[in-house]
Parts: C-alpha cells; sequence; structure tokens
C-alpha cells in the first residue's frame, strides 16, 4: 500500500481543514471587513464588496453541506449494497432481482423473479427469486425438468413472453398443461396463477463464446403484467451480467460442493414435491 509524504499529508491536512472552516472564515472575513466600512463611515464605492464576500460564504456553506449530507447517504446506501453483494448467493441474487424490478417499474407484490441455472443432468435448480409478496418469494420447488416447462422453453428459445392467461384457474390449468407439458396434477399443485411472463436466457461469454448459463423469469399476476417493450431493458440492464457470473459460479462452484446437483430420487417422487413452481 502506497505511504504518503510528508508532503502528501500537509496538502490533505491543508484540503481538510480549507472543507470544514473555509465557507465560516469567509463569513467572519466579510462580516469583519463590512464593520470596519461602517465605523469609519466611508463613503466608499466598494461597500458593497464585503456583503458579497460574506453572501458568497453563506452560499458555500450551505451548498457544502448540502453535498456533504448527500454524499453521507450515498456511502451509507454503498455500505449496504456491498453488505449485500458480499452475502449468500440467495441473497445476492435477490439483490440483482430486486433491482431489476425497480428498474422495469414493477416492484410489486403482484410480480416475482428468478433465476435457474442448469445441472449436470440438464435439468434447471433455481439459484434466487425474489418478491414483494412474501408468499410468493417462499421456494419449494428447486428442481425444473429439462423438457419441461417455461424455463426449459425459454433455454431453447432464448427468451418468451406470455401475456393474457386465463383468468379462471381451470382453464389457466389446461392452458399451462398444453403450453408447457406438465403433468396436471403439477399444475393444480401451483400457488401463483401467473397470467404474464417474460423470460430470457442468460448468456455469458467464456473462452471467445457466448455459452448460456442460466434463465431469468419474471411473472406477474396481472394479465399485462409485463410487456415485450422489457426485452429491450432487460438486454441492457447491468444486473443481467452479475446475474450470468452468478449462474456460472452456480454450475462450476456449487456443482462440485453438492448444492446444485440432480435428485437421485424419481421423477414421481420430485412432483410430489412441486408445491411451487417459477413457470
Amino acid at each position: 500500500m502506497h505511504s504518503l509524504t510528508p508532503g502528501e499529508l500537509r496538502a490533505a491536512l491543508v484540503w481538510r481543514l480549507i472543507k470544514q472552516f473555509g465557507p465560516t472564515t469567509v463569513q467572519v472575513a466579510g462580516t469583519i471587513w463590512l464593520s470596519v466600512l461602517l465605523a469609519r463611515n466611508t463613503h466608499s464605492g466598494l461597500w458593497w464588496l464585503p456583503g458579497l464576500v460574506v453572501l458568497a460564504g453563506t452560499i458555500w456553506g450551505l451548498v457544502w453541506a448540502s453535498a456533504s449530507r448527500r454524499a453521507e447517504q450515498l456511502v451509507e446506501q454503498l455500505r449496504t449494497e456491498l453488505a449485500t453483494l458480499a452475502g449468500p448467493r440467495n441473497e445476492r441474487v435477490q439483490f440483482l432481482l430486486r433491482g431489476l424490478l425497480q428498474d422495469l417499474g414493477i416492484n410489486t407484490v403482484d410480480v416475482r423473479a428468478s433465476i435457474f441455472a442448469p445441472c449436470l443432468s440438464g435439468q434447471f435448480v433455481q439459484i434466487g427469486r425474489y418478491s414483494d409478496n412474501a408468499t410468493f418469494a417462499t421456494t419449494i420447488r428447486m428442481h425444473h425438468e429439462k423438457d419441461q416447462g417455461i424455463v426449459a422453453e425459454t433455454w431453447a428459445g432464448r427468451q418468451s413472453l406470455k401475456t393474457d392467461l386465463p383468468k379462471d384457474r381451470d382453464l389457466w390449468n389446461r392452458r399451462i398443461v398444453d403450453d408447457y407439458r406438465l403433468p396436471l396434477e403439477v399444475v393444480e399443485r401451483l400457488r401463483m396463477q401467473s397470467r404474464s411472463y417474460l423470460c430470457r436466457r442468460i448468456d455469458r461469454v467464456e473462452g471467445g463464446l457466448m455459452v448460456p448459463v442460466g434463465v431469468l423469469v419474471i411473472e406477474s399476476l396481472a394479465p399485462k403484467g409485463v410487456s415485450a417493450n422489457f426485452h429491450d431493458i432487460v438486454a441492457n440492464a447491468y444486473q443481467l451480467e452479475l446475474m450470468s457470473t452468478e449462474c456460472s459460479s452456480a454450475i462450476r462452484l456449487d456443482g462440485l460442493n453438492g448444492d446444485v446437483k440432480t435428485p437421485r430420487k424419481s421423477d414421481n417422487h420430485n412432483r410430489r414435491m412441486l408445491e411451487d413452481s417459477s413457470e
């Protein structure tokens, strides 16, 4: 680490003193100057100069105080964000998903966002989820089949959009079964009856090639809770690059540690565990 020289230390100290006491010093100097002119009853045409100095010091103080408050607020915000990003993966992913929903203007209790990464078996595992609705934010269904659901569809087609899904639950169930080849008994247990979906495959540049590493799913209870315009916003969002890092890390590291793994039990057993869905 670079050590400051005595000259640099003196310069830093002087700058700190100027920032801290400069406005007050200017105000005091202007006030003294004005007082001297008034005491001498001087009729110089420059009597307005000390008044201008006092005004400048006052403005300097107000501007500096406002800037200092903004800086303190920014530092506190960055500390909070850095603490979040330094936490477990699920917390980091939640932070990214919340920020993306806020940028899209749809961070409401009717919306949920999730990220999935592929397992060695080809199945997809959820690595993070966020919703302002505590019921929808919980996760029970961790694994998704490689050839079923909107996650698999998006993985193959890069992006997808579904809107105006039926309001009637029976009709909705049938639509999901037909569109995504999910078993009816699984669909009937889904708690969130999402009527619109926007999904995007998460790609990452590795070795000069664009490699798919995950799937982002945004879903809403509203029939038009998402729109095609969101595709461009999501594609250019800074969160997407960070999401690709999280997905890549889950594939490479968690797979070795056993956190992201292929279920060893039968598909029927896995389907009985599908109490919740992200399609």
